[in-house]
C-alpha cells in the first residue's frame, strides 16, 4: 500500500512539474518586431577635424568656465 502511494505521489509531482513548464512557456509572437531604421548622415555641415574633435567648453554650476589640464602627448 505504501509503495502505491509513493508511485502516485511521484506521478503527481511529475505532472505538476510538466504543467508548470507548460504554463510558463511563452508562445511565438504574433508578428516579428520591425527592424530599426538606419538614418543617413546629414549631407551638409562642417566636416573639418577641428570642429569634429573639439569639445565644447565646460561650465560649472556657477557659470564659471573650466579648463582641463592638457596631458603631454607621448612622442615615439
Amino acid at each position: 500500500m505504501k509503495f502505491i502511494e509513493l508511485i502516485v505521489f511521484g506521478l503527481f509531482l511529475g505532472l505538476l512539474l510538466l504543467a508548470s513548464l507548460a504554463w510558463a512557456h511563452e508562445g511565438p509572437d504574433s508578428k516579428p518586431a520591425p527592424a530599426p531604421a538606419v538614418a543617413a548622415p546629414p549631407a551638409t555641415g562642417t566636416h573639418d577635424a577641428l570642429t569634429w574633435f573639439t569639445d565644447p567648453p565646460l561650465v560649472d554650476q556657477n557659470g564659471k568656465r573650466l579648463q582641463l589640464p592638457r596631458l603631454p602627448i607621448a612622442v615615439r
